[in-house]
């Protein structure tokens, strides 16, 4: 840059060479505005812009982040007619991965087959992270096969990229297909594709899996990082192997790495599951002096560990914490506080301010006779079928007349919700034998049904 200012200064005409060097300069410096302030000068001179100009511009905006200005001065370049090379569209390519344009990408990639422009590795990688990104599992494997086929060389950029998609994408079996693949052909595996790999053993419930990737890391000698951890923790956590999440946490301290939101929520959703909640309040004031985000996951999951272990106040209190802390409470969040508070004066009011704010949408149906407790809880199934029969059907056996049956449907087999671990219908039926409500043949498996007329009669009492 001094140099060209010199030759400003010196009255030497700078040309198309001068200032591709200057740019190219930038491009490596990153300082990508710096580049774009030389091109401005390049038209305000007049001074022709030639493809390697163009391609050093593009890379320095794309190493800066700006995309879209990437994409821009790339159609520029086709607009003047300057050659493109593979420089130019491989810029252009990252440009479009950071951009998460994962169409752009290939839409470029295709573009240089038309142009003759010869693909290479680096192309190649630039456009299976754009599609990594977007957990475009598919076309990531059609890119590598397209490698095959050209003979271009696979490195560790290339695997990490395409497990990462396989991760995003929900396809375990093909990430440690991947990971092993690297090992057969001698490709150096790193933390990121291990990271890769852990993460898609843990949406596909795969621990075991995670855990062995661990080893393997171990016995490489490879980095475990906060993801690496935050991922295996995750794994093992809902794979109910709650002892070992704790463990890992724990092994995560003594190495000082740094912990995240993740990491925590994993470990506090362990503690749920082992009815840790003195370990679980513990982590969620960690993060807090930490000042680590506390997301609605974390509440829950404390909220969750307290009511395993019958600390309905401490539950209470976490859940007046999160209010406190202007998250949002959701479906979880009232199941689980409903399930601590069931009993206590204050359950209502919480079932009535769920339901105030819609967060049992699908609890009444069409039919006035059906109570649909599929997103329930047994805290809140308890609550809602208290509410129901001694507020709601009072007024439709006044406006409907009396139907043959009052229904609770509970769910079961392929109809019950994936979350739902506790028998909604052995929640029912308690509250029923509470209110001395008998059962009467259900319309179908799956629900649970009164006589209305116990009602009326006065059979059930409060």
């Amino acid at each position: 840059m001094y140099l060209l200012h010199d030759m400003a200064r010196c009255s030497v005409e700078k040309n198309t060479v001068s200032y591709s060097a200057g740019i190219s300069a930038c491009e490596k410096g990153a300082q990508w505005q710096l580049a774009m302030g030389l091109l401005d000068d390049m038209a305000r001179l007049q001074v022709v812009k030639d493809t390697v100009v163009y391609s050093a511009a593009i890379s320095a905006v794309e190493k800066g982040g700006q995309w879209q200005l990437a994409l821009s001065l790339f159609a520029e370049m086709q607009r003047i007619g300057a050659q493109k090379n593979t420089v130019a569209f491989s810029a252009c390519i990252s440009a479009c991965e950071k951009g998460s344009q994962w169409q752009l990408a290939l839409g470029l990639l295709h573009d240089m087959a038309r142009s003759k422009v010869s693909k290479d590795t680096i192309v190649f990688n630039a456009a299976i992270s754009a599609c990594a990104k977007a957990g475009q599992w598919n076309h990531t494997l059609a890119l590598l096969s397209e490698m095959t086929r050209n003979q271009l060389l696979k490195n560790t950029i290339t695997y990490s990229a395409s497990i990462s998609a396989c991760e995003k994408g929900g396809q375990w079996q093909l990430a440690m297909h991947l990971l092993h693949d690297m090992t057969r052909h001698g490709i150096k595996q790193n933390t990121v594709s291990f990271s890769a790999g852990i993460s898609a053993c843990e949406k596909g419930a795969q621990w075991q899996l995670a855990t062995g990737l661990l080893d393997e890391m171990a016995r490489l000698q490879i980095v475990k990082d906060t993801v690496v951890y935050s991922a295996a923790i995750s794994a093992v956590e809902k794979g109910g192997q709650w002892q070992l999440a704790l463990s890992l946490f724990a092994e995560m301290q003594r190495n000082g790495i740094e912990k995240n939101t993740v990491a925590f929520s994993a470990c506090i959703s362990a503690c749920e599951k082992g009815s840790q909640w003195q370990l679980a309040l513990g982590l969620l004031n960690d993060m807090k002096t930490k000042s680590i985000f506390q997301d609605a996951i974390v509440f829950n999951a404390t909220i969750g560990a307290c009511e395993q272990g019958n600390q309905w106040q401490l539950a209470l209190d976490t859940f007046e914490r999160m209010v406190a802390a202007g998250l949002s409470q959701d479906l979880f969040t009232y199941n689980a506080i409903l399930d601590a508070v069931q009993d206590k004066p204050v359950g209502p009011v919480l079932f009535r301010q769920a339901l105030h704010r819609q967060v049992y949408p699908g609890l009444l149906r069409a039919d006035p006779a059906l109570l649909d407790l599929h997103d329930l809880s047994p805290g809140s199934a308890r609550l809602a079928v208290r509410w129901w029969l001694f507020e709601v059907i009072p007024d439709v056996l006044q406006r409907v007349g009396t139907p043959s049956r009052l229904e609770f449907i509970t769910g079961v087999g392929r109809h019950r919700k994936a979350w739902q671990t506790k028998d909604i219908g052995a929640a029912v039926e308690s509250i029923l034998l509470e209110l001395e409500l008998p059962q009467v043949p259900a319309s179908i498996e799956g629900r649970v049904a009164i006589d209305p007329r116990m009602l009326l009669s006065g059979v059930g009492r409060l």
